[in-house]
């Protein structure tokens, strides 16, 4: 029978390249074994091509042959080892279970397996058995041989030229060798190396154009001489066309505190530098702390967009950088005092670094195992040190804001000279500009994962798994245009790489292949951020640095008073707050909204769109103000704010993930709706129905719940039917909507014992509540069975209360008022508890048909939980999704339904709501507080100062209530 893999056919191999196999196919990388043939004739074409280039000029410097192949050969030895140890795992210990192996140790059946895969007939069986190995070995052989060969011929060209540069008085020096980094190889393999020189010598080689660390370079030196206290340093490079060397800096200790001030302050100013040329990716790889200096090494990705802005044909603006965006900060600060790990150059100490999940070979007494192990990052190159005293950056806060808000004014104040001809257009003129556009760890992850044995099996299982790079969201599926050239790269282990130009809009792949695809030119980012910042943007910027390492300002600083006599008053005084926090630049105003980020952690962005705590629900907010007090500067901004999210958002259709109303694509419906109604505005509101015209519902994310799902969709659309501003055909739009949301719920429905629960998307949490759970799905049920006349959602609708009430009593007991020590406590909230509960029943019970066999039921469910509710006063919180405002804002509501006669209790709950605290110091949700008196404050809806505003203005005046997602009158 024929081989199907046959051993490639090659000339006897030469004393070097013989000696070096049988070193690297034993030991540690036996594994190679099984590609011996084909890695002994690549160290054979190597050991030519070597030989030949120390013969031409500038081969002087390869002077140590067999150490410098050998180090050649040991970078080729680990390519390939990566590529097959997962199948070589598998295999020595199906050859164990065999009993195939011999020896009484690990050892000896790891030695008796290498001398099984040497053997021709066993090799032929491995390959043809995963045939996918044997193309990634050759092709690895390839790149390895021709970027290794290319690295030595640029250095020994350009080694006269790096004497020069660097001051190396000498040109007697030789290599010694090289050990390359351990960043992500893109371009064909090609990998930043680190080069060793004679006489304690280092460089780094990257094989891409330096442009932008050049123009970087020059930004500095005209900085510095402007600034000449505490100058800031930046590694020396030498840039060819297609690569490039740098200084290769060493990280190492200062002495004196006014030394680590000076660090700080350097610190501070590289941060106002990063904010105004929008930078990303400046972590703590990024940097190395060099004595008193702090040095960024890698500075590629200057002048980076926000958001998903890819588009085909359109250029679309992106929203504001703010400084904890650039990951030189910390990205938020902790919620529930939980542990937030760190990547910022500046914030990230060792007990603050992530781990990695990675999978490493761990030897057993049978066979050896891959398994996957956390790993603690442990990168310290990046922290400073006095001595072997490792600074802590919230210490040095006051140094690092002074060389922040120093370095700052000197942009703002000589912003003309920067826009001009002889600023960042001559530094950066034809400078190539890298573009993430999408993390750089997926791309990873993907490429190791297709080198598991099931997928090494056939070429087509492997091509598919990078298929889950495929989009399908309107928010991200323009990256599909991607996909060709990420398999491309990804099929070869390679990392894609996308730049552009720093003038140009159009974007390139690593081969240089230009990509259907645009994204604002660098220019016309830089210029846009440059223009909008001011002294206000400084302070405001200023600010959140202080919040994010967790300052806040004691509120008697703020000179305002709120101790005034009624909510109305409260209300006022906090919507001007809101209203003179808001940021204008140019054509974009917005504010810095908070978010929180995985449930740990919250963190500030103009690029919060959303009605939750974002863009959307201020300005709504700030249009009910407008109207309640007669105030057109707050109408004017509430419009000003609903244009620039237009505009960040096309019109609403991107940017945003969800369907959902609160934080999902129907809240830019449900806030022009109501914006337009409480301004008189007909313009904004046909923008909502246009929009709601325009949205594929079948291409949002399948969330169920109130916050972003289908059952906040049914619940807003259900009020708009009603609306008499509709078209003519717009009942029968609404009721094809709400059937496709109501059908989405009933098939993602889940029997427990008999009765009906959902899996959300947050699946941390019990399916008890409002926001996210029973309750909140039950009312949507409810509201469509009445708009689409279906029994059946009624039915299903008053099952689910009936288990959510079960599963109620059996986490906290009967409902009543628990005791003090009693640790079956209830939460009182609208999101997921008692408050929410009730306003699923009350809304189940508005719409349910009066003679429903479960309605007097749920009834008295209802009542009881409100007694309950007016009882309980632990709550410390001001927000409308967590705490008291939000339950007065429901219990408001049900002073009107007679039957359940509690409006004394509510009115008692009500007047012990207000007088807790006051607004300027209530928390907001998520222990987090308003700091509602301050330079910067939390102004979204549910947690935030809007929401504590919307809630006092409840108390007293005529507004639609949100958490029913009413609409105004």
């Amino acid at each position: 029978m024929r081989d199907k893999h046959p051993d490639p056919v090659v000339r006897p191999l030469n004393d070097w390249a013989e000696d070096a196999l049988v070193r690297f196919t034993s030991g540690k990388f036996g594994f190679l074994a099984l590609v011996k043939p084909w890695f002994g004739a690549a160290l054979n074409d190597f050991h030519d091509d070597f030989m030949e280039m120390s013969k031409c000029a500038g081969g002087e410097i390869l002077k140590d042959h067999k150490k410098l192949l050998d180090r050649a050969a040991a970078t080729l030895a680990s390519r390939l080892f990566e590529i097959i140890q997962g199948v070589c795992v598998l295999e020595q210990n199906v050859a164990l279970l065999k009993r195939k192996l011999h020896g009484l140790t690990g050892d000896l059946r790891a030695k008796s397996f290498y001398l099984l895969l040497s053997k021709r007939k066993v090799r032929s069986e491995v390959l043809t058995e995963y045939p996918v190995i044997l193309p990634l070995v050759i092709n690895a052989i390839h790149e390895w041989r021709t970027t290794t060969c290319e690295f030595l011929s640029r250095l020994m060209h350009d080694y006269r030229q790096l004497c020069d540069t660097f001051n190396w008085t000498q040109f007697e020096g030789h290599l010694e060798g090289w050990e390359e980094s351990q960043g992500d190889r893109h371009c064909g393999g090609r990998a930043v190396i680190i080069v060793i020189l004679s006489n304690n010598r280092k460089l780094v080689y990257k094989p891409r154009s330096l442009g932008v660390e050049v123009g970087f370079s020059q930004l500095l030196g005209w900085l510095n001489g402007i600034l000449p206290e505490d100058p800031l340093r930046a590694a020396k490079v030498v840039s060819q066309e297609a690569y490039g060397w740098a200084e290769f800096i060493e990280s190492s200790p200062h002495e004196t505190d006014e030394q680590s001030r000076a660090f700080y302050r350097r610190q501070g100013k590289f941060l106002a530098i990063f904010y105004a040329l929008h930078a990303t990716d400046m972590h703590m790889e990024n940097v190395i702390a060099s004595g008193a200096d702090p040095i960024y090494v890698d500075v590629e990705t200057l002048f980076h967009p926000q958001g998903n802005v890819l588009v085909g044909d359109a250029i679309n603006p992106t929203w504001p950088m703010s400084v904890n965006m650039m990951l030189q900060l910390p990205f938020g600060v902790p919620m529930y005092g939980q542990r937030i790990e760190e990547v910022g150059g500046i914030s990230a100490t060792s007990a603050r670094q992530p781990k990695s999940r990675i999978m490493q070979l761990v030897d057993t007494p049978d066979a050896p195992r891959l398994q996957e192990m956390l790993v603690e990052a442990n990168y310290v190159k990046h922290l400073p040190r006095r001595g072997k005293v490792v600074l802590n950056p919230t210490d040095y806060l006051r140094e690092l804001v002074v060389g922040f808000e120093q370095a700052a004014r000197t942009i703002v104040t000589h912003k003309a000279f920067l826009l001009g001809a002889s600023g960042l257009d001559a530094f950066f003129r034809d400078a190539i500009v890298r573009v993430l556009l999408r993390p750089t760890v997926l791309y990873y992850n993907l490429a190791m994962n297709s080198l598991h044995p099931n997928l090494m099996r056939h070429e087509l299982f492997r091509c598919a798994s990078f298929e889950r790079l495929y989009r399908t969201l309107p928010d991200t599926e323009r990256l599909n245009v991607l996909l060709d050239c990420e398999r491309d790269e990804l099929s070869c282990l390679n990392i894609p790489l996308f730049w552009r130009r720093f003038e140009q809009d159009v974007i390139h792949d690593s081969k240089g292949r230009q990509l259907p695809c645009r994204l604002p030119s660098a220019r016309s980012v830089v210029r846009c951020q440059l223009l909008g910042i001011d002294e206000c943007e400084v302070i405001r910027q200023s600010s959140l640095i202080k919040r994010l390492f967790g300052e806040r300002y004691p509120i008697a600083e703020s000179g305002h008073n709120f101790n005034t006599p009624t909510p109305r008053e409260m209300a006022l005084e906090i919507t001007k707050k809101i209203h003179a926090a808001v940021a204008r630049r140019r054509d974009d105003v917005y504010w810095l909204c908070s978010m929180s980020m995985r449930e740990r952690e919250l963190t500030w962005s103009a690029g919060v769109l959303d009605v939750y705590s974002g863009q959307l629900g201020v300005a709504l907010y700030l249009a009910l103000a407008a109207k309640i007090f007669s105030r057109p500067q707050f109408a004017k901004t509430s419009v000003d704010v609903l244009n620039t999210v237009s505009r960040w958002s096309a019109h609403g259709l991107q940017n945003m993930e969800s369907l959902g109303v609160f934080t999902g694509a129907l809240g830019y419906t449900y806030t022009f709706a109501n914006v337009g109604i409480l301004l008189d505005r007909r313009d904004i509101f046909d923008a909502a129905w246009r929009h709601l015209e325009k949205l594929d519902f079948n291409r949002y994310r399948d969330d169920l719940d109130i916050i972003g799902g289908a059952a906040g969709a049914i619940l807003f659309l259900a009020n708009l039917s009603s609306h008499s501003s509709l078209p003519s055909y717009g009942v029968d739009l609404i009721s094809e909507r709400v059937d496709f949301c109501a059908t989405r719920l009933v098939q993602s429905t889940n029997l427990v014992s008999g009765r009906p629960t959902w899996q959300m998307a947050l699946k941390s949490i019990d399916d008890i509540g409002f926001a996210h759970g029973s309750a909140g799905i039950a009312a949507a049920l409810c509201a469509a069975g009445r708009l689409l006349d279906r029994p059946d959602l009624f039915e299903l609708a008053s099952s689910a209360i009936e288990r959510e009430s079960l599963e109620w009593t059996i986490k906290y007991g009967r409902a009543e008022k628990p005791d003090g020590n009693s640790d079956k406590i209830p939460p009182l909230s609208w999101c997921r508890g008692l408050s929410g509960l009730i306003q699923g029943r009350m809304q189940c019970i508005a719409n349910i048909p009066p003679n429903h066999v479960r309605r007097n039921s749920i009834m008295a469910d209802c009542k009881n939980l409100i007694e309950v509710t007016s009882n309980l006063s632990y709550v410390d919180n001001g927000s409308l999704c967590h705490g008291r405002l939000g339950n007065q804002m429901i219990l408001d509501k049900i002073i009107s339904k007679r039957e359940l006669g509690l409006a004394e209790e509510i009115r008692q709950f009500a007047k012990f709501q207000i007088s807790q605290k006051s607004a300027g110091d209530l928390l907001c949700g998520d222990g987090i507080y308003s700091n509602a008196l301050t330079e910067l404050f939390s102004p979204g809806v549910l947690t935030g100062g809007a929401g504590i505003a919307w809630g006092m203005l409840h108390t007293c005046d005529d507004v639609p209530n949100i958490l029913s997602l009413e609409l105004a009158k």
